[in-house]
């Protein structure tokens, strides 16, 4: 049974240490070795499930390749920076941040849409730009991002 420690499930999952540690804290994930968090492949797996992963390349931060990985997966684009940020499992600020620096070198697109909200409304949508010349070398980096498992809301949470 392979053990690892929490900077190695780091650089597994494309998140930092302090995010593994507090991860495991909050959901009893890993056994404790003396003061050593240390975790088996089933724990690597359920960190995987709640904080998603991201492989590290140079030209991206790990923000942004989520939001490019997500809107490849949308042919229709999303809305809005919020929109993208539900989709990921972001901070509205983190998306909104990353999709300008994605819009800045052209990998993601704004485009003027017709769509239906309720009626007929023109609103600007976010897509990934698959005409770009590096979408060819990111696809398969783009195939490998998971995202975290998002809870369903129960009905009392929603609200009225």
């Amino acid at each position: 049974m392979n053990t690892y420690t929490p900077s190695v499930v780091a650089a597994l999952l494309g998140v930092s240490r302090r995010r593994i540690v507090a991860a495991s804290e909050r959901s009893g994930i890993g056994t404790m070795k003396g003061r050593r968090r240390l975790f088996t492949d089933t724990d690597v797996s359920l960190l995987r499930e709640e904080l998603g992963s991201a492989p590290v390349i140079e030209s991206l931060s790990r923000s942004e390749l989520v939001v490019l990985a997500e809107l490849s997966r949308r042919p229709c684009g999303l809305v809005s920076a919020r929109a993208v940020a539900r989709a990921c499992g972001l901070s509205p600020a983190t998306a909104a941040k990353a999709v300008h620096r994605l819009v800045a070198v052209g990998l993601v697109v704004e485009r003027d849409e017709v769509v239906a909200l309720g009626r007929a409304r023109r609103v600007r949508s976010l897509h990934a730009n698959v005409r770009h010349p590096q979408w060819g070398s990111l696809l398969p980096v783009l195939r490998q991002v998971v995202n975290p498992v998002m809870p369903v809301p129960s009905p009392s949470e929603r609200g009225p």
